[in-house]
């Protein structure tokens, strides 16, 4: 996993952290296999950044996607 520092849109002093993931890192975190995160990947289901030619994701934007997808508990 790597942390990678943006800078903030309008060229303010401040920045954020965000911590990109590969495919396999979120397969590995997801417990799933690496063409099912692909499979979401190319559907558009998870949002993405493309590095280099690279794919990598947001461990923020994965967790919202796992929030999404929660189903509540009946009691």
């Amino acid at each position: 996993m790597k942390k990678t520092v943006v800078p903030t849109a309008g060229g303010d002093e401040q920045n954020f952290i965000i911590e990109l993931l590969t495919i396999k890192d979120v397969a590995e975190l997801l417990k799933v296999s690496q063409s099912s995160i692909r499979r979401l990947q190319q559907g558009r289901h998870l949002p993405f950044f493309k590095v280099g030619g690279s794919v990598r994701f947001a461990k923020t934007d994965i967790f919202e996607y796992l929030k999404k997808g929660r189903v509540e508990a009946i009691s």
